[in-house]
């Protein structure tokens, strides 16, 4: 009799930890996911704010004028715009992927880089960068930190995009379409 009543004591502390145990395995898994689920909600805000802020600067920022002393516009020209204050990875980011996208930049007359901000004084190892010191554009995107790419063709701007490196496959989409209708002729 007392041995049954050790066996059942026994048997009931078995399944009360065994309970504990999966009750503390449900709870590490639904944490778990409810923190990949946080994840993915904040990765889904940061797109749309995003493509929001591309989708309003491609707006405001579309058939603007702009007149470069020195740049023939009568043909379309892959811009990248930046400034002093734009970071320095948001740079290097778009200016490589220009480099990836069109090997031939360097030879391109139809790509340059425009960088804005800078003392007029300052040299820049890249050939392609047109240092227009204090000088601005005149664009909506001028007093943003952004960089940009955009098509200037007849004096006009067109096509505005923000590169983003956490959003690497847009930038690559865009710059593959502008490939397809302005260079590939």
């Amino acid at each position: 009799m007392m041995e049954n009543k050790i066996l059942k004591t026994g048997e009931f502390v078995i399944v009360v930890l065994t309970f504990m145990v999966v009750v503390l395995i449900l709870f590490f898994l639904l944490s778990n996911r409810t923190e990949q689920d946080t994840s993915n909600e904040s990765h889904l805000l940061m797109e749309r704010m995003y493509m929001e802020d591309n989708v309003r600067e491609s707006i405001l920022n579309n058939d603007l004028s702009v007149q470069l002393q020195t740049v023939n516009s009568d043909v379309p020209i892959l811009i990248c715009s930046f400034s002093s204050q734009s970071c320095g990875g948001c740079v290097d980011f778009a200016t490589n992927k220009i480099k990836e996208s069109f090997p031939d930049f360097e030879k391109n007359n139809q790509i340059l880089f425009l960088a804005s901000g800078f003392n007029t004084k300052k040299h820049f190892d890249e050939k392609k960068i047109m240092n227009l010191g204090a000088e601005k554009l005149g664009l909506e995107i001028d007093n943003s930190l952004y960089v940009c790419y955009f098509i200037l063709f007849k004096g006009k701007v067109s096509h505005l995009f923000i590169p983003e490196k956490s959003f690497s496959n847009y930038t690559d989409i865009y710059l593959d379409e502008i490939k397809k209708r302005y260079f590939n002729r």
